[in-house]
């Protein structure tokens, strides 16, 4: 059980898993959310000045946040204004191959755990999901929620959350010239950016905690 729809899903833990219990025992059941906490009306594209971008969750190898780094670095030589703000506890090590590797442009704001998630989100544009093996993907849930378009890594629970150019965008993990692309894109496109805000809004709001017990 990980978290109350979509029940033909599920493939990131239930390979993992059925590997020692047999797969015809296996039902799988998605996390809830209290809804209620977690909307915010869906943000439009506005973007005349700089856009904020997010990735959240630990500051480790496992949630690459050097590839946002990387794709952001890119897309300002471009000439696009981005900032890239990491959010989580952070591992000092890697923050600190971090620092080495990029130096600490202006562009990148390092937050370290933030206790009011919703608060931040209110001045977020687009955010990032950069991890290889999501089980769920709580955060890209509380994104959707919140209005904000998301662009994820197309590997483990992520997958199962993102429908490519409909609920959010997808790139192939590690690549960071697509992940590049692919805010480029949803940047220039100002009616895809809002047709995915929609839709991920309106999918995001199924994973209730009501639905979960049902399940359960």
């Amino acid at each position: 059980i990980y978290g109350g729809i979509m029940l033909d899903k599920l493939d990131a833990l239930k390979d993992k898993y059925s590997k020692i219990v047999n797969k015809k025992k296996l039902h799988g059941v998605y996390n809830g959310f209290d809804i209620d906490k977690l909307l915010h009306k869906p943000k439009k594209h506005n973007f005349d000045k700089s856009v904020n971008i997010l990735i959240s969750g630990q500051v480790s190898e496992g949630k690459g946040q050097k590839q946002a780094v990387e794709a952001i670095l890119k897309l300002n030589d471009m000439g696009y204004s981005i900032k890239l703000f990491i959010a989580g506890d952070i591992n000092k090590d890697y923050l600190k191959s971090i620092n080495n590797t990029y130096g600490k442009p202006n562009w990148l704001k390092i937050l370290g755990k933030v206790d009011d998630m919703y608060k931040l989100r209110n001045e977020m544009d687009i955010e990032l999901i950069c991890s290889k093996s999501e089980a769920f993907g709580r955060v890209t849930i509380e994104a959707m929620l919140h209005g904000i378009p998301v662009i994820g890594a197309a590997s483990g629970g992520t997958l199962e959350l993102i429908k490519d150019g409909t609920t959010g965008m997808l790139y192939k993990h590690n690549n960071v010239e697509e992940l590049a692309n692919k805010i480029k894109v949803i940047i220039d496109n100002p009616e895809l950016y809002n047709n995915i805000t929609v839709n991920a809004f309106e999918f995001a709001k199924g994973f209730t905690i009501s639905n979960t017990a049902n399940e359960v």
